[in-house]
Parts: C-alpha cells; structure tokens; sequence
C-alpha cells in the first residue's frame, strides 16, 4: 500500500522516494518495514559484510534517526550469511538488553552501492516480500542488509591506540625515547581490568543464552558513548556467533545434555510465550571442525580445529586481558604476517609455560614479583585447559585471579603505563552532511 511520497534533492541528483508499510513476521517478532537511505561512505568492510550509516525518510524508529546497516558484500549475496547474524542479532538484543546493539530490522535491499561506481546507483530488482521474511534472502538477486542501532563511540581497539596517540604527543623526550626503544605499550593494569571485566560479564551472559560470539577482539566492543563519564561498550558483529544447543529432536543433539537456559528457538512474541527443550549440540571430532575467529585472539583449541564452545570465547578474552597489562602478546609477530599455524604453536607453549607472557621488558620491571603473576595467571590457564566442550566456565574465579595479578602490578607503578583518555571526539559518522550523496537502501 502507497502511504506516502517524498521528493529529497540530494548533491545534483533529486530521486523521489516512496515509502511502503509491511507488517511481516521475522524471528517470531512483529516488524514495520521502513524506507531508509544510506549514505555513500561506508564505516567499514570485512570479508563477508559492509557496514554504513543509514536514517529512515521519517522520523525513524523509536524517535532515532540514525541507524547502522550491515549488508552482505556483492560476491556473498544469498550465502546465509546475513540470515545467521540477523536471527542472533534479533535474539540477543531481546535477552541481553543492554549489551548488544538493538536490533531494528532485517529486510532486501534496493539499489546497492558499489564503490567501483561510486556515482552509479545500481537498480536491483526486489520483489515485495511475503510475510514470511525469515526466508526472503533465498529469492534470487536479493542483498539483505540489517538494520541495528548505531553506536556513538569508538571501539577497544582504537580507544587503547588512540589514548597512546595521546600520551606520545605530550610526553617528555625522555619518555618517548624510552617507548621508541623497545618499551611495550601497557595500558593502567586496573583500566585494563575494567575492559576485560566488561569482556567477560558480556561473554557469559551470552554463553548463558546458548550462544557462542566466536570472533572476540577489542574492535569487536564498541563504546555507546564519547562521554568520559560513559564507559559502557556493547559486543558486535554476531557474523560467526552460533548457538551451542540445538532442539531435543535436532540430528546432532546429545541427548545426555540438556540445557536449562533461554534458548535461541524458545518462541516470545507478543502473542505467546514458549519454552524449547534443548540440549547440547554434539562437537564434531577434534580436527574436523573450521578456524574461526582471529589468529591473534582465537583459543588454542580453534587452532587445533576443535570445536568452538564457551571455553574457547574465554580464552581470547585472557588474551586480550594479556595484551593490554603487557603490552603485546608472544605471537603477534606472527598473527601480522598470517602465520596462523605458528600463532598456534606459539600459544601451546605458553599455555605450557605462561613465564613466556611476562618477558622482555615487563620481566625487567617486575622482577621477582612475576613469578607471583605467573602462579595467578596458571589458575586460569590450567582451569580453561580442563574444561570439556560442555563445560561453562567460572567466570567469577576467572576475574578473581586476574584482580589478583593486577594487585601485583599495581604494587610497581609504571611510568610506561598509559591511563585511557576517555573523552573521545564525535565520530563523523553521527553527522549526515548534507553534501554527502545518498541512495535508496530498502523500498518495502
């Protein structure tokens, strides 16, 4: 049904947009369709996905103009990929309120921008969807892109970096010549703390409802704001994320493993409310399964081709904990020149002997005091290594162990050590400039 029609002129070109209203049903959930428009410059693009900014002809959704759209790059159209991190976007943002993106909508796309023709609006065609848009990708031709709330801030990884930017810009010659030869970059022991705390209390929530993230690394937390007051992140891209139960009548359910928790096939929508009974999802054997996730932060048991369950998202959240108290990890050489197999090697040998965590120059500054960093981080370590693929970990010893290793390193403050500057500047991507070209991104 046509409700409504706007001219918007926008550079030298004027399109005419046409909204259309669709209630369907997505994940068991009531929807309305929207018109929105993308803008030109992308946030971002990985292997499988392009992300950018987009805002609804209207007012947008719940008074929000600005959103982030996530769409499936031109030689991955209809590979399924889209549907999985929608279905657990939309999940996840329903039981973990607060911790992950809201998500907004999921819905084909029209006239898809390619960068080789960034003045080239490409027309694809797009029938209107039936009500059941949980298969609409499977029509041939379709682009899906979801649409998600929009995150004011930066990520983890360009907070710790941009911070040291900062400190090397008003540091003293002294200082910078330490740095330049050799000094690793740590960051506050007890701010790194609080990072990784946040990592962990978001990961077991999520393991909590059945999931498994499956690409933990710093960019992959994204700050809601660029007040310094507000230091809440929330966990992104769900592009690998899988759940670990499956219903009791699944082919690969171990039927000797129930999971008691909320579940990504329990029905809550509006009209009801429904529990599943699931169990565990059956590992395939070691060796048969696929690498996931980055070679700098991914588990030791993913490089072993094992597979991926709760265990192995804490392992890269120890991992990331290391790299920032010690300012680099023993195989990050190797993680940059994609040496995967010798990340692997690399991480079974400190696994093995974790003083290989604390050497070099973090070892010449603490002295004595490592071998106490070393008994703590050991707890953790054997902990994670006996853990079976059904097993959820102790999350509060975990974070007990790692306070304990920061009290350690509290104990020697470090001039070498950068506080994180949590005033950040507005990202350029809030502001829809009016000199930027758009296209039509959804049509029904």
């Amino acid at each position: 049904m046509l409700l409504s029609k706007k001219e918007i002129t926008t550079h030298t070109h004027t399109h005419t947009y046409i909204k259309y209203t669709h209630t369907h049903t997505f994940m068991n959930t009531n929807s309305t369709a929207y018109k929105y428009i993308q803008s030109r410059k992308p946030l971002g693009r990985g292997t499988f996905c392009s992300i950018a900014v987009c805002c609804a002809i209207d007012d947008g959704v719940n008074g929000q103009n600005a959103f982030a759209l996530k769409s499936e790059v031109s030689e991955f159209h209809n590979s399924g990929i889209m549907d999985g991190e929608a279905r657990c976007l939309e999940y996840l943002s329903r039981v973990l309120k607060g911790r992950v993106p809201k998500f907004i909508d999921y819905l084909p796309m029209k006239n898809v921008y390619e960068p080789e023709k960034p003045h080239v609006f490409v027309e694809r065609v797009c029938n209107t969807p039936s009500n059941d848009t949980a298969n609409v990708s499977s029509v041939s031709g379709k682009t899906m892109g979801l649409v998600m709330e929009l995150l004011d801030g930066e990520d983890m990884h360009e907070l710790v970096h941009r911070s040291w930017r900062e400190r090397e810009n008003v540091a003293s010659d002294a200082d910078k010549n330490s740095s330049s030869n050799g000094q690793s970059k740590r960051i506050d022991p007890r701010e790194a703390l609080q990072l990784t705390e946040m990592v962990l209390k978001s990961l077991k929530s999520i393991h909590n409802a059945g999931m498994v993230h499956r690409d933990v690394k710093p960019s992959n937390f994204v700050r809601v704001s660029t007040d310094a007051n507000n230091k809440d992140f929330k966990v992104v891209d769900f592009g690998l994320t899988k759940s670990f139960v499956v219903p009791v009548d699944a082919t690969d359910a171990a039927l000797d493993k129930e999971w008691k928790g909320t579940s990504l096939f329990d029905v809550m929508d509006e009209e009801k409310s429904e529990k599943i009974i699931t169990h565990y999802r059956k590992p395939r054997d070691r060796g048969k399964a696929e690498f996931r996730g980055s070679s700098m932060y991914a588990s030791p048991n993913i490089h072993n081709l094992e597979e991926y369950s709760p265990r192995d998202d804490i392992f890269s959240c120890l991992f990331i904990f290391l790299d920032l108290v010690a300012g680099g990890l023993p195989w990050a050489s190797a993680a940059s020149q994609r040496k995967r197999d010798e990340c692997g090697r690399i991480k079974e040998k400190c696994m093995d002997d974790p003083t290989k965590f604390f050497e070099g120059d973090i070892a010449n500054i603490y002295g004595e005091k490592i071998k106490h960093l070393v008994s703590a981080l050991s707890d953790v370590v054997t902990h994670l290594r006996e853990l079976s693929y059904y097993d959820l970990p102790d999350y509060e010893m975990i974070y007990r162990r790692l306070d304990r290793i920061v009290d350690l390193l509290e104990d020697s403050k470090r001039t070498f050590n950068c506080s994180l500057q949590w005033k950040s500047p507005r990202l350029p991507h809030r502001s829809i400039e009016k000199d930027i070209v758009y296209q039509v991104s959804f049509a029904f």
